[in-house]
């Protein structure tokens, strides 16, 4: 008989007096994974190199309430326990605010138009996107874009971060606060 028939077992390494080892298919998949992910994990946009990520509650979003439902006009009220002397705040509306380190700037990135513009982009540029810029702890939402960023939801989402008086934002932390917007204003 030849060898690999029916009949007659194949010769392996355990039958020849040695150990075996066998690797499944899962095992494979593995092992390919893991040597993949270890490069792609270095690139940039998946790094936490330089974040400092820590629990941060020293702003209190006060009004509106999570889940509330509201019309626009509406006041943005906080309070900020950890205000650095100098700080600034950015409300943003239905959109992510910029990275750490980046300046108002960031949200006509790619607008060739107002990239044109020495002055922009402005405070106005700015508001119709739903970008507001505060010195106090409130803020009033005269406009409410549409969602920006691909985020599906029911509610609007408000974001305050904190910004030097340059418009750089100052740190990872951002405070969120969701709201049922009834009457809707914007772009």
């Amino acid at each position: 008989m030849s060898a690999g028939s029916a009949r007659e077992p194949v010769p392996t390494a355990r039958t020849r007096g040695r150990c075996a080892v066998t690797i499944g298919a899962w095992q494979v998949a593995l092992v390919v994974a893991c040597v993949t992910m270890v490069p792609v994990a270095g690139c940039s946009q998946f790094s936490t190199t330089g974040l400092r990520l820590r629990s941060d509650d020293s702003i209190r979003i006060v009004a509106p309430g999570d889940a509330d439902d509201v019309a626009a006009p509406f006041t943005v009220t906080w309070t900020d326990d950890g205000r650095p002397p100098g700080t600034r705040y950015l409300v943003v509306v239905n959109r992510v605010p910029m990275p750490p380190g980046h300046d108002l700037s960031w949200f006509a990135r790619d607008d060739e138009v107002c990239e044109r513009r020495p002055d922009c982009p402005d405070e106005s540029y700015l508001r119709l996107r739903g970008v507001l810029v505060a010195d106090t702890t409130s803020i009033d939402v005269e406009i409410v874009p549409d969602v920006v960023g691909g985020r599906d939801a029911d509610l609007d989402q408000i974001v305050v971060v904190r910004i030097d008086g340059d418009g750089r934002r100052l740190d990872e932390s951002s405070f969120v606060v969701r709201v049922d917007v009834a009457d809707r204003r914007g772009l």
